[in-house]
């Protein structure tokens, strides 16, 4: 293993600030060192999941500082998440992944969290009529993020929808509001259990078993 990482330069800070990072989402140092073997023993044919691995290091580091200085802005930590992804999806050339990236990567005990935690209420279009969605609460969710996403990069608005729990909360009842030029097109409503440090954890997890994905169908050819 030591002689891997130093081939590999996986030493000195770059090391150090990875292990720290990932520390905190493996069950032990076993797990962890596993992962990184995994991820340089390709190094030398395919630098992707090197690359997958450090952009996530980046955006969730990155998610974890702007909470320091704005915190309880959920849609900030749901950009960076959704940007993540669609980092990690692009260089894989894995694209059409992004709309289903938790619901194909999540372990079962995280699907099953997300969708004990989350669930739609009511979606009504620009007049206030109820519009009827069959989709699960797992796709609702996932739509959710996206869409968050979109209107913090696009239009600023970090602050109108709340996704996670905050403080002593039980529940949270938001609301996602798609505009255009000022205009409400449709309102989702929906209720919310979601741990915002349990979400992360999750996340990471989907991710790491989408680069232990990308590693199997590469060594089959």
């Amino acid at each position: 293993m030591k002689e891997l990482y130093e081939a590999a330069d996986f030493v000195g800070v770059y090391y150090e600030e990875t292990a720290d990072f990932f520390s905190k989402y493996f069950k032990n140092e076993e797990e962890m060192h596993a992962f990184f073997v995994r991820v340089f023993k390709n190094d030398f044919e395919d630098k992707t999941p090197r690359r997958m691995m450090n952009l996530i290091v980046r955006w969730v580091g990155l998610a974890e500082d702007i909470d320091k200085i704005k915190p309880g802005r959920d849609s900030l930590t749901i950009m960076c998440v959704r940007f993540c992804i669609d980092a990690i999806c692009e260089i894989s050339c894995k694209r059409k992944e992004k709309a289903v990236f938790l619901q194909k990567h999540l372990s079962d005990e995280g699907r099953k969290y997300i969708e004990q935690s989350f669930s739609v209420i009511r979606i009504e279009d620009g007049e206030g009529k109820e519009i009827i969605d069959a989709s699960s609460d797992m796709h609702a969710f996932e739509n959710l993020v996206f869409r968050v996403r979109s209107a913090t990069a696009h239009e600023g608005d970090y602050w109108t929808s709340q996704v996670f729990l905050h403080s002593d909360q039980v529940h949270m009842v938001s609301a996602f509001f798609e505009k255009k030029n000022g205009e409400v097109l449709e309102t989702v409503r929906y209720e919310t259990k979601i741990e915002r440090d349990r979400f992360i954890h999750y996340f990471i997890e989907s991710a790491v078993n989408f680069i232990d994905d990308y590693i199997k169908i590469k060594a089959k050819g």
